[in-house]
């Protein structure tokens, strides 16, 4: 399911429950319409931690360094959330939520220390570098993700006025990628690469209930809140390893699916201040964590007992791993409007 579908069903519902709500809970509120526009910069932990490249002692063969994927730090990267949203009555709320353009790009680099010895340097996800590379100069790891949102949401205020139970179907796709390349020296002195293409994709769809209170008064309020949900996700993985030192190109080409239940939790801090009866700056801090994800990094494992292999690796209904969890992190600034 892409992203145009998933929008494309939560406009279906938006338009649903607008048409039958009562014309009588409509006329309860004087700004009937609202829609925010935020800032939201988002920050991503590194996720199970899997070595990416070793350097050993050429004399003694003990290892001298190593990368993994908890060698990278993922830092703050911007993007956006939209929301518009819909009064129907004093107590009761609908509202489509975009968030996403969130990218995160990190790299990592293992060096030869004795390149005149040299030291052997190997990769979980080169597993034909042995064959290809009679010196192995780097190994270098590029990290990239992003994640794309789309929430349908209703509403309603308990028997507090300021207390609201939120129920919603949400649709949320995360990708991620990483790129795995050895450069060196291979038979008759020639330069050579060896570079592997890791990715794993995850698309969830679900329902989540939550609770949120709200503190202060009209001018100036803030917000702490809460969700949970549980989702289906179809989860997919490949795996490419090309090599200009292997007559063919491509050495390695694994591919898998999978589909299982991922849970999601949220919790967040927000405030708000109207400086207008129409206008209020909005603000605050959210963590959202995912329970059960395929990471670029895990996929390694439908590879790598095929290392210093010199056959090419073909499977193409290799499964994923996919009980990874990720925590996310986060800013959001940004304005609300109210009309009519």
């Amino acid at each position: 399911m892409g992203v145009m579908q998933a929008t494309a069903i939560a406009a279906c519902l938006l338009a649903g429950i607008v048409t039958v709500a009562p014309a009588s809970a409509q006329s309860d509120t004087s700004s009937r319409w609202y829609f925010d526009a935020e800032a939201l910069f988002l920050k991503r932990d590194r996720g199970d931690d899997v070595v990416l490249g070793q350097e050993f002692s050429a004399a003694t063969g003990a290892l001298v360094n190593q990368i993994s994927s908890h060698s990278v730090r993922y830092d703050f990267e911007p993007g956006a959330r939209f929301r518009l949203g819909y009064r129907l009555s004093d107590g009761a709320a609908v509202d489509l939520t975009y968030f996403g353009l969130n990218e995160w790009q990190e790299s990592a680099v293992l060096g030869n220390s004795n390149p005149a010895g040299p030291n052997p340097m190997t990769s979980p996800g080169l597993i034909g570098t042995p064959n290809f590379l009679t010196r192995v100069d780097s190994i270098v790891a590029q990290m990239s993700s992003d994640i794309n949102n789309i929430e349908l949401s209703f509403r309603q205020r308990l028997g507090s006025d300021r207390t609201r139970l939120t129920t919603g179907v949400r649709y949320l796709r995360f990708d991620d990628e990483l790129i795995i390349r050895a450069d060196g020296i291979g038979g008759a002195g020639a330069s050579v690469f060896d570079q592997s293409v890791v990715q794993a994709r995850n698309e969830l769809l679900g329902v989540q209930l939550g609770l949120d209170h709200i503190f202060g008064e009209e001018r100036f309020t803030v917000q702490v809140f809460g969700s949970a949900g549980i989702y289906h996700n179809w989860n997919e993985q490949s795996v490419r390893e090309v090599s200009n030192g292997f007559f063919g190109g491509v050495f390695a080409n694994v591919e898998g699916d999978d589909t299982r239940a991922t849970g999601m939790f949220e919790l967040g801090l927000s405030a708000s201040y109207r400086p207008h009866k129409n206008v209020s700056v909005i603000g605050g801090y959210q963590l959202m964590s995912l329970h059960g994800i395929a990471l670029a990094p895990k996929q390694l494992d439908f590879v790598s007992g095929n290392s210093n292999t010199a056959t090419p690796v073909t499977n193409l209904s290799a499964g994923t791993r996919d009980s990874s969890n990720l925590l996310f992190q986060g800013l959001h600034v940004g304005l609300r409007i109210d009309w009519r």
